[in-house]
């Protein structure tokens, strides 16, 4: 194949790798300048018989369309052409020159939110316009997401897994069947692993992808919950906790507590959606598979626009389909008619009992998976039940400890509360109250110890008692050193200060009012001086009181002059 030249003019030089049913090569356009490169996929049916080369010719056409309908996106590979060439298939695609995210997401070393949230938002915004083609992915992991080289922009990749469609089995009727498993441990949801795939599958994925992200750890090593299977990632995480709630709704056990869309998860990155709780039956159901039975078969013709997309899970479908197809024809013989005729009726009844007994065996398996599913169901809410009372318990003894201001108690027991009881957003609030509590208390029992023992109205009542005692000396300590060094109040230092205060006689005080205090305190005081010269003075006066370093004394700092 290496070399060979197809629809004249795509050069093969390079094999990329092999799925079940086909090869998948590097090639050159030579008919366009510069000779880009691009991807060739090669599907070859098992056998040449013209039923099959129409059953695959109309699979293969028919996924073509839906490959079109993603082509206008610009973050899904493009779908150049597809053509059929010696009873043989081929897809050209758009190559992209990049690296995967697995390349990005390194064990051991944990994300930023940031980068989370813009790797989020990215492939949300591809799904978000896949899941309304009525497609699903169904295998998000980091090796299919790539980060383009020219732009950064990430893009979603490998929409089909040919190798995992090609492995499964048809019925004996010979009919295609809607729903494969396809998918990767540890990124696959549940109802994804019984063949019932839908959009909030892809969101299951793509959180996991987001919580190896901002761990480090692959998502096959994370704990489940024994109880109700959801996986445990929280504590191995720094994030936000508006982060951490959306990443464990995209990631809930069961799709009915998911986002139902794409929308809804941007929606609440961006604080516009809240989370919603389990209420009632899911709004999203899966998507169905194209319908390939009324397909008109159209003429292969080259697009000019189209992105990869789940062309190798129907075209696997359709070569496995051919697989069963390919065998046990036989033709009559103008010789032999009645003979042949005889076997072809013993082989039709053959083929009606196995059908009946396939019918039988199908509906027994949905009926054990029905009663799985109740079963699965009950172990869930009986979970949750336990999860909502336990919570509610403890966030009941927190509010008793709070009650008593034993606030460290309290933000103890909050924080036993479940992440997933209906409890935990209120224990959360509870607790953001309840260290704010504790800090005021803290702060306002660190002030109170650095207060001086005497309160303001005594020291001014102090500092006047001095005065009239003609202790001038002591008066003059109890300023502060700004206040002794006020060239207006005491040009001469305590020379000035001494030459008003022996003028006066005795000064009494009227009335003292603490206006404000903490490391600083204002009094408000009324005074009356009785001069030596016989005068008398009545004054009202607003102190600027101040603590020294030792926080054991005040300080007079300024007087103001009320009236």
């Amino acid at each position: 194949m290496i070399g060979k030249i197809l629809a004249g003019h795509y050069k093969v030089i390079k094999a990329l790798g092999s799925g079940g049913f086909g090869q998948t090569y590097v090639a050159e356009d030579t008919h366009r300048p510069g000779n880009p490169q691009c991807v060739v996929k090669h599907l070859k049916p098992a056998s040449s018989s013209p039923q099959v080369l129409q059953t695959a010719r109309r699979l293969f056409n028919s996924e073509a369309q839906v490959l079109e309908k993603l082509g206008t996106n610009d973050q899904i590979p493009r779908l150049l052409a597809y053509f059929e060439e010696d009873g043989e298939f081929y897809l050209v695609q758009e190559f992209i020159d990049g690296h995967t995210l697995t390349s990005e997401i390194a064990p051991g070393q944990r994300w930023s939110e940031t980068q989370v949230k813009a790797m989020l938002e990215d492939v949300l915004g591809i799904l978000e316009f896949v899941h309304a083609q009525g497609v699903i992915h169904r295998d998000i992991k980091p090796d299919n997401i790539m980060r383009r080289a020219s732009d950064n922009k990430l893009v979603l990749i490998d929409f089909g897994a040919i190798k995992e469609v090609g492995n499964q089995g048809l019925p004996q009727s010979g009919q295609v069947s809607n729903t494969v498993v396809i998918g990767t441990p540890g990124y696959m949801p549940t109802e994804q692993g019984r063949g019932k795939p839908r959009p909030s599958s892809d969101i299951y994925s793509l959180g996991m992808v987001a919580i190896q992200a901002v761990t480090g750890i692959y998502p096959q090593q994370l704990r489940e919950d024994k109880n109700t299977g959801e996986i445990i990632w929280q504590s191995q995480a720094e994030i936000s906790p508006d982060l951490a709630a959306v990443l464990t709704e995209m990631t809930r056990y069961h799709f009915k507590d998911r986002y139902k869309t794409a929308r809804e998860v941007l929606d609440a990155l961006s604080g516009g959606y809240q989370p919603t709780k389990v209420s009632g039956l899911p709004a999203d159901v899966p998507v169905p598979e194209p319908t390939l039975v009324q397909q008109p078969i159209p003429t292969p013709q080259p697009p000019t626009r189209q992105k990869g997309g789940k062309l190798p899970l129907l075209v696997g479908i359709g070569v496995a389909l051919l697989l069963c197809a390919g065998g046990g024809f036989a033709y009559v013989q103008a010789e032999n008619a009645r003979q042949q005729q005889q076997i072809a009726e013993e082989q039709a009844e053959e083929q009606r009992q196995q059908q009946i007994a396939e019918e039988q065996r199908q509906q027994q398996i949905a009926e054990e998976q029905r009663q799985q599913q109740i079963a699965e169901e009950r172990r869930y809410r009986l979970a949750r039940e336990r999860q909502n009372q336990l919570g509610k318990q403890k966030l009941a003894q927190a509010r008793q400890k709070a009650e008593s201001e034993r606030f460290l108690e309290a933000i103890s027991l909050a924080q036993e509360v479940p992440s997933d009881s209906n409890s935990y957003q209120a224990a959360q609030t509870a607790i953001e109250l309840w260290k704010r509590d504790l800090r005021d208390r803290r702060q306002a029992e660190a002030e109170a110890e650095r207060r001086p023992s005497i309160s303001p109205e005594e020291f001014v009542k102090t500092y006047y008692a001095n005065i009239n005692f003609g202790d001038y000396r002591k008066a003059w300590d109890m300023l502060s050193p700004r206040l002794k060094n006020d060239s207006e109040s005491h040009p001469e230092g305590y020379s000035s200060y001494l030459d008003w205060w022996t003028k006066v006689k005795r000064v009494n005080v009227i009335d003292s009012q603490t206006i404000k205090v903490n490391s600083h305190a204002i009094v408000e005081t009324d005074l009356q001086y009785f001069l030596r010269s016989g005068r008398e003075i009545d004054q009202t006066l607003r102190f600027s009181l101040s603590v020294d370093a030792t926080g054991k004394n005040w300080y007079l700092d300024r007087t103001e002059k009320v009236r």
